[in-house]
């Protein structure tokens, strides 16, 4: 918990995210950048457990493992210095995961993860389908997810070797190529997964639950985020649930999105105020092996091929899907092709309200992303005691040395017998 001493009542801005810690009371570590493996999971066994902080702090470095880490206790912290400076690498067998999770409650990042080249995963959920907890709540933020390769070369394969992993955020991440996918969604209770201004750059998938080479299944929510490149699609799906993308860019990816044949079976998606530049002549755009219904609103697409189709693929011309669009744009990237938006047959219920077709568009730039909050170096105070007296000390210490001091409770139970706070001396009446 952390309480913040300011002599500013009623601001109305907001101010910059700023990275809070490391924290004293953090467990924290250094890595020597041999064989750091039994250190880092001898700390990861520790976490939360009596006499240790939930909180592992990795400092400046180069970490290097030759095995799987693996966590399995819930409400703990794993976070480096900063992905600039805080690196794991891989130094073990082709084909293996750096990462195997089986948590709940639960916050990663500020590390760059580094498969050194080799095929295998970097995060693996792993939760056996039984025991606490079903892993939910968790969020992956401000981390780099790079050196593996493109098959079999996955960032994250949650929830698909025993059973789900839902309610899962991913914030501020960078996701490099080559690899297969970026984020992997494998079983219908990988559930509720939100991505917020991260990038995908140079993978075959950014974020899907089907491949090539495999279908699963499992519900997400892309916004805000960065494509390019992806060489089959940015998003990916082969099985039924709700879907939406919101607000991202793409260029010259082979796909915006991509759905196998699910047939009958409806997939909702609502996408909204996206920019997607420049696919492949031979490829649809939007291409969707089910009946939708598919909601367009506010894209700008620019593509000779514009074609956005939904339907079920097994009734040949007579495609059966649902689309709603308003107020898209419709472009095309040379002449003298004429831009078709929709693929249709005679079953598909379309709706087109306020679009624009053939308008140049130009292309507005990769949007910047929010970059890796930084610490302002503010002056932290710890309660020495877990009851009144200590955290009324510590509140009274960063009152004292500024504003904008912080005061942080770590992890325990606090026994508080008298209000705690500021209470400044009014002024006496005459």
């Amino acid at each position: 918990m952390l309480l913040g001493a300011s002599s500013t009542l009623g601001q109305t801005a907001t101010p910059a995210e700023e990275f809070l810690g490391p924290f004293p009371s953090w467990t924290q570590v250094q890595c020597s950048g041999a064989d750091d493996t039994s250190m880092l999971q001898s700390a990861l066994n520790s976490l939360g457990t009596p006499g240790h902080s939930p909180v592992l702090f990795i400092k400046p470095g180069t970490c290097r493992i030759a095995r799987s880490l693996t966590i399995t206790a819930d409400n703990v912290t794993v976070l480096g210095a900063d992905p600039a400076t805080t690196r794991v690498l891989w130094a073990g067998p082709s084909g293996a995961s750096m990462f195997i999770l089986s948590v709940a409650h639960s916050r990663f990042g500020r590390i760059t993860w580094d498969h050194g080249g080799t095929g295998g995963l970097i995060y693996e959920g792993a939760w056996p389908n039984s025991g606490c907890c079903f892993p939910t709540d968790n969020r992956h933020e401000d981390e780099v997810y790079q050196g593996m390769v493109a098959q079999p070369g996955s960032a994250a394969f949650l929830g698909g070797r025993y059973a789900g992993d839902a309610e899962t955020t991913w914030i501020r991440n960078r996701f490099v190529g080559p690899a297969q996918v970026g984020i992997f969604l494998n079983g219908a209770n990988v559930l509720d997964y939100w991505v917020w201004d991260s990038l995908f750059q140079g993978l075959q998938y950014g974020v899907a639950n089907a491949t090539y080479s495999a279908t699963a299944a499992g519900g997400f929510a892309v916004n805000r985020s960065v494509f390019l490149g992806s060489t089959y699609a940015d998003m990916a799906i082969g099985n039924t649930n709700y879907f939406s993308a919101r607000w991202n860019y793409s260029k010259g990816s082979a796909q915006f999105i991509g759905g196998g044949p699910i047939g009958d079976s409806p997939a909702p998606w609502t996408v909204q105020g996206n920019t997607v530049l420049d696919t492949p002549d031979d490829h649809n755009i939007i291409d969707m092996g089910n009946t939708g219904p598919l909601v367009l609103l506010d894209n700008v697409f620019r593509a000779n091929l514009a074609h956005i189709k939904v339907g079920n693929p097994y009734a040949g011309a007579n495609l059966d899907g649902e689309i709603l669009s308003v107020g898209n744009t419709f472009s095309h990237s040379t002449f003298p092709p004429r831009v078709i938006p929709f693929e249709t047959g005679s079953a598909t219920r379309l709706r087109e309200i306020d679009d624009t077709l053939e308008t140049p568009v130009t292309d507005p730039g990769t949007p910047t992303l929010p970059a890796t909050p930084q610490s302002q170096g503010r002056p932290v105070f710890e309660p020495a005691t877990l009851d009144s007296a200590g955290v009324q000390a510590a509140i009274n210490q960063a009152l004292a040395s500024g504003p904008r001091a912080i005061v942080h409770l770590p992890y325990a139970s606090y026994a508080i017998d008298s209000t705690l706070g500021y209470q400044p001396t009014r002024p006496s009446r005459s």
